[in-house]
């Protein structure tokens, strides 16, 4: 981990915590290589080798497109998707808003195999009704 570090809280979507990174690379080939937006890079060498973005300004101020396939390869957590669950549950429990979600729509299928289900089983139905009944009106 590197002495020096700063945790990048700006972006909508990733949280960027340098002393958690082990400068394995993986998240800068998957940016690079995989989705072909380059938004993460290598800064210095040797000692002073570290992930950062171009220029290293916060995330959300470069070409980042929050697909989250960074966080996803990081094996330290040094990259973790950014959690709004209790901005989420003080709208739900606000009865001037009207709440709307989207989802994927890998999640349809996703999360019927996670709740088991066949692979392959849409569960849209399953799914819209439980985000209603948490309190979400309307379901895109």
């Amino acid at each position: 981990p590197l002495k020096e570090y700063s945790i990048d809280y700006f972006s909508p979507s990733i949280i960027k915590d340098d002393s958690k990174c082990i400068r394995c690379q993986r998240c800068v080939r998957t940016c690079d290589q995989l989705q072909d937006i380059g938004a993460l890079t290598v800064a210095y060498k040797g000692h002073d080798m570290k992930v950062s973005s171009f220029f290293e300004k916060p995330m959300y101020e470069v070409v980042c497109t929050n697909c989250g396939q960074c966080v996803n390869r990081c094996p330290t957590g040094a990259l973790i998707e950014r959690n709004y669950i209790d901005e989420v549950w003080t709208a739900i429990n606000n009865p001037q808003k009207h709440l709307v979600v989207q989802t994927a729509p890998a999640v349809r299928i996703a999360l019927g195999e996670a709740l088991g289900i066949p692979p392959g089983e849409i569960v849209t139905g399953k799914m819209v009704a439980a985000l209603r009944r948490l309190g979400f009106d309307s379901i895109l």
